[in-house]
């Protein structure tokens, strides 16, 4: 029996009622916790605000990996401007401290029409015009897959803002703990044709009632205390058509396993690193050209003087 990935987006659209003013419906951290927004101000929120039709805003999450780049997911930013998008340090709900997306990078294997619905690719890093000055810490990248070896299940937080359930539009971070897994057999549909070919992208939750919703796009999933996935999709566990709400304990979250990513980040990194540090540079004096010179210039005014009085005594003299 196949699996039935579920977009977050077409998440948003079931039953929820949500009581907001901004009119963005878009749930998070499902049965999550407040955390302390100094321990992971690295997490970062996106706003993306479509500019006709009034169409409503959306949001996702993402994380600071270096002073000016945000690692989020693809299909968060996809075929949007790059001023179209706005990147938030914590919550954008109650936060005006933003800066604005100067350049983005989208997986070049990343693909909107899915295979059976099994995303792949689904990176992207943003660049913002100036960095958060009160933001010193940056999530590193890391994990292996060795870390899941002999079907080892790893502890993990993921982050997000927003909703703690289905009424509730919260101001601040929350957080889950999540367990999580790595193989040919991790993620359901591993049966399916499409996921043979995509499995080694992705960490995937055991099925419980913490979990990410709609609005946790490009969040960050830390283990061990490194950036191991980034939020990207969810599928019913057990494979029934009906679709799941955030929360439900048939809902497996798939993430992007970064390692699988980690060449295509850092060679951005580099690029951006080199880049940055040649615009930054001071001027510098422009070294001093050796002329060559006439032999008027190489001999002094009063040797000159000189040299003609002696000729000249030296005429008068004959």
């Amino acid at each position: 029996m196949n699996s039935q990935p579920l977009s977050f987006d077409i998440l948003n659209a079931l039953t929820f009622d949500l009581k907001v003013t901004n009119q963005i419906p878009k749930e998070l951290i499902h049965n999550g916790e407040s955390y302390n927004v100094e321990d992971y101000p690295y997490v970062v929120s996106i706003k993306i605000s479509y500019p006709r039709y009034n169409s409503p805003q959306e949001t996702c999450a993402g994380s600071l990996i270096h002073t000016l780049l945000v690692l989020t997911t693809a299909h968060c930013v996809y075929e949007i401007e790059e001023n179209y998008i706005k990147v938030y340090q914590g919550s954008w709900f109650h936060n005006s401290l933003s800066r604005r997306v100067v350049k983005k990078y989208v997986h070049e294997e990343y693909d909107p029409d899915t295979h059976e619905g099994f995303i792949s690719s689904d990176v992207s890093v943003l660049k913002i015009d100036k960095p958060f000055m009160t933001v010193q810490k940056y999530i590193n990248i890391g994990g292996f897959p060795d870390d899941f070896a002999d079907e080892k299940v790893l502890d993990c937080i993921v982050l997000g803002f927003g909703l703690i359930n289905e009424h509730t539009m919260g101001t601040e971070g929350f957080m889950s703990h999540v367990k999580v897994k790595y193989g040919e057999q991790a993620c359901r549909g591993y049966n399916s044709k499409a996921i043979k070919y995509t499995w080694d992208q992705y960490l995937c939750t055991i099925p419980g009632q913490n979990t990410t919703c709609q609005g946790d796009n490009g969040g960050p999933m830390i283990c061990n205390g490194l950036l191991y996935g980034v939020c990207s999709f969810a599928l019913n566990y057990h494979g029934e058509k009906e679709k799941q709400l955030c929360g439900s304990e048939n809902l497996q979250t798939v993430h992007m396993f970064i390692f699988y990513f980690k060449n295509w980040i850092n060679d951005i990194i580099h690029y951006e690193l080199v880049t940055t540090t040649k615009k930054s540079d001071p001027k510098k004096k422009r070294p001093k050209i050796n002329k060559r010179k006439s032999a008027g210039e190489l001999i002094k005014p009063h040797i000159i003087l000189y040299m003609i009085s002696a000729l000249l005594f030296y005429n008068l003299v004959l």
